[in-house]
């Protein structure tokens, strides 16, 4: 299992576990972190909807829920 946020709609985030593929691709690697750090930023654009997170611009309205890569 791995933890994630999951912002699920405007100004509401979520500690969500996720489960973890059974094999990776060829292309891929999985690393065991001890820590990590939020980007202020990127997580308050997420947080709040802002459209110029994940290609939403484009389509001029936020997409929820939304995920953070990293």
């Amino acid at each position: 299992m791995n933890r994630q946020i999951l912002f699920t709609e405007p100004n509401k985030a979520e500690l969500v576990e996720v489960d973890l593929p059974d094999q990776l691709q060829a292309n891929e690697v999985l690393v065991r972190m001890a820590y990590t750090a939020i980007s202020a930023g990127t997580e308050r654009a997420n947080l709040v909807g802002d459209l110029n997170i994940s290609g939403t611009a484009i389509l001029n309205r936020a997409i929820f829920p939304r995920a953070l890569g990293y």
